[in-house]
């Protein structure tokens, strides 16, 4: 178990007066670049508050997905010390992995790296290393963003067949860190937890041609995918669907 401190000024861009003095809980986020669920206990039982200034908690629960790549962002009171562990899957608990994860921490400050408040990030030594993901990185900010949807119960593997710049990868993962060559947009039956899987959503490169393909048998299906987003300023995104299935029209929602 590792212990933190937080101490440091940051502006709080929700600046709603509450139950709670702004100016002893300064907004902060966390990101979790572990692909495990991360606990984060307060030594103080009002250790976070919420956005809103109204309720307090003193222990966070970090998803794996990173909350879809935008983190969590709380207050947080100063000059308390706070722990982190992997946790049990929505749970407080923590637990020993068999596949080991040495937990590592550091704080990034406002305006450093892709954050808007100060951040704390989390991280596996075994994948990132003693320095961590990285976080400062601008070439995602010119990614498009795009999402899939899977209604087989296939995984389909994306792989791109025109790289515009081949000097860079042609994807990278949700939060905006991992380089990715391709890609498996997982099956509907393989995670009903969110409904939907927004772990499908993607960095692109700008104007990068991908092809789709089954990674597995998949009962002869024959596949189709289309754009269902018509609204041009939205995230685009692609639905995919077996003709058996649903015909050539594919799902309606």
């Amino acid at each position: 178990m590792i212990v933190l401190f937080s101490c440091d000024d940051n502006d709080n861009f929700f600046d709603v007066q509450g139950n709670y003095p702004n100016d002893r809980y300064p907004t902060e986020s966390f990101h979790n670049y572990t692909l495990k669920w991360v606990g984060i206990q307060s030594a103080h039982e009002d250790g976070f508050v919420t956005l809103i200034n109204e309720q307090s908690i003193d222990t966070l629960l970090l998803d794996p997905t990173d909350f879809f790549g935008l983190g969590l962002s709380v207050k947080v009171r100063k000059d308390t010390d706070m722990s982190f562990y992997v946790a049990a899957i929505d749970s407080l608990v923590p637990i020993d992995l068999p596949n080991q994860c040495s937990l590592r921490y550091k704080k990034i400050p406002q305006g450093d790296g892709r954050f808007i408040f100060t951040s704390n990030i989390f991280w596996c030594d075994e994948e990132f290393g003693e320095n961590g993901p990285d976080v400062y990185s601008p070439d995602i900010l010119s990614y498009d963003i795009i999402s899939f949807r899977n209604y087989t119960t296939c995984d389909i593997k994306i792989n791109p067949s025109n790289i515009p710049d081949s000097s860079k990868p042609p994807f990278y993962d949700t939060q905006g860190i991992r380089a990715l060559d391709s890609f498996l947009v997982k099956g509907k039956d393989a995670d009903e937890s969110y409904g939907y899987d927004f772990r499908n959503l993607i960095h692109s490169q700008p104007n990068l041609q991908w092809d789709a393909e089954f990674n597995e048998s998949c009962n002869d299906c024959t596949l189709r995918y289309k754009n269902g987003e018509t609204n041009p300023e939205a995230v685009p995104e692609y639905y995919f669907w077996c003709t058996e299935e649903y015909g050539e029209e594919g799902p309606s929602n």
